[in-house]
């Protein structure tokens, strides 16, 4: 909004070997921020005529320094040639009759005309330093410039809450990723945990069932060595994973439990067409390469893999153990991934409209925060255009005690000081003119 103007200056001694001094200085400071070198072409032409006509003219009786100011702004340039001689108002020059110039054959004198035709804007000043010069040249138009959002022109107001909006959005987006992360993660942990739980059942169940009188101990001896299929044991893993199966718990998380033995042998599976085929032949279950680890605990394990048909499912590896930790079976309990994706997609929805609730609701209160606050320095603005205007300074009771009140009080006060100027420089001219008057009447 407010941008430091950057100054540069060069003083040299008002004689005409310095010229070039001049002109170097001008061609310098342009090209280092960036003028085109038809700008600094009118400059050096404008402060090459300027300087002349300070040498020759007010520099005519006593010698002096002319200093060469360079202002920098984003849009232009300007440059300020300051002397210490007479005084000397070139908006007094009328334009030169051109074709006069050329009947009579008259050189020089076009220097002010040269000026005026090179440059934006010139002025002539009576300050402290002495008699100021200030040229100004407007900076060249982009062609083609391409269309940036700083190109577009913004209210104060607009850029304010685009800012503070970008930020709360990216913000929000922030959070919400990470609650999305989180809840993702959570969800997952919910099916395995609940998975977890039915495998430590169903181990409760076997060991139950395998250590009663239904099983006898050379049976369970020879599960328990070489993992052979005896009928008490397939009948008892069968009987475990139909509980299961029947649980209203795990009746809508189960995809299939498969029971091995100590070799990784099938013996038993909640599906129908594996169980045919434990006696006919030997099926080794065992993890797929693409595997991938989601969860580890003690004796157990979840890993995220795919089936015959490709489609993702999370497996619940779960040992089963004898009192001494010898491993009797293993347990497979496989979730179907789509029921977890169904979950997180429907909390993704959920997470998509607080989102959008949020940041609509935030955004409107933005702008009206945005707007109550610069709503005075609004009014400030208007006031301030219109404080030429007669009368406009009564039109605003100023309160000096706030923020805004003090910068408007400044303005009024600054308004004051240049209209007193303006008058006490309108009366001397007067009273000037009248001395002239004067003086003539009295000559005569």
């Amino acid at each position: 909004m407010f941008r430091t103007v950057v100054k540069e200056e060069l003083r040299v001694p008002g004689r005409v070997e310095h010229l070039g001094e001049l002109r170097d200085f001008v061609t310098q400071v342009g090209r280092k921020f960036g003028f085109s070198e038809r700008i600094i072409n009118a400059f050096k032409l404008s402060i090459d005529e300027a300087a002349t006509n300070i040498i020759k003219h007010a520099y005519r009786d006593w010698t002096g320094d002319i200093t060469l100011r360079a202002m920098a702004k984003r849009n232009s340039l300007t440059m300020v040639l300051i002397d210490q001689g007479k005084y000397f108002d070139p908006r007094q020059v009328n334009s030169p009759d051109l074709q006069r110039y050329v009947e009579i054959g008259k050189k020089g004198g076009l220097g002010i005309f040269i000026m005026r035709r090179l440059l934006d804007g010139i002025e002539y000043r009576k300050s402290e330093e002495g008699n100021e010069l200030w040229m100004v040249k407007n900076r060249d138009e982009e062609k083609k410039k391409k269309i940036s959002f700083s190109a577009i022109p913004l209210s104060l107001k607009m850029r304010y809450w685009l800012y503070s909006l970008v930020i709360f959005t990216a913000i929000l987006l922030l959070i919400s990723f990470y609650n999305f992360v989180n809840t993702k993660k959570d969800i997952i942990d919910g099916y395995i945990n609940a998975g977890r739980i039915a495998c430590e059942s169903l181990e409760d169940n076997l060991r139950q069932y395998w250590g009663s009188v239904a099983v006898t101990s050379d049976v369970y001896n020879a599960f328990k060595e070489f993992g052979s299929k005896e009928v008490p044991i397939v009948d008892g893993a069968l009987d475990g994973i139909k509980a299961i199966q029947e649980s209203q718990e795990h009746r809508g998380r189960l995809k299939e439990i498969v029971i091995t033995n100590n070799q990784d042998m099938l013996i038993a599976s909640s599906d129908s067409l594996k169980s045919e085929t434990i006696w006919l032949e030997n099926t080794r279950i065992t993890l797929a390469e693409d595997a991938k680890l989601l969860q580890e605990f003690d004796n157990s394990s979840a890993f995220l893999l795919h089936d015959a048909n490709d489609a993702k499912m999370i497996d619940i590896v779960w040992p089963i153990l004898e009192d001494d930790q010898t491993k009797l079976a293993t347990t497979h309990f496989y979730i179907d991934y789509a029921l977890v994706q169904k979950d997180i997609n429907r909390y993704v929805r959920s997470l998509i409209g607080e989102v959008l609730l949020i940041w609509g609701l935030v955004s409107a209160s933005l702008f009206l925060l945005i707007y109550v606050v610069m709503y005075p320095f609004q009014r400030l603005q208007v006031w301030v255009k219109n404080l030429n205007t007669p009368g406009a300074s009564e039109d605003m009771d100023i309160d000096a005690s706030t923020e805004i009140g003090a910068i408007a009080q400044a303005f009024s006060d600054v308004t004051n000081q240049l209209k007193r100027s303006q008058v006490d420089l309108a009366e001397q001219e007067r009273l000037q003119q009248e001395m002239h008057i004067a003086k003539q009447i009295q000559q005569t």
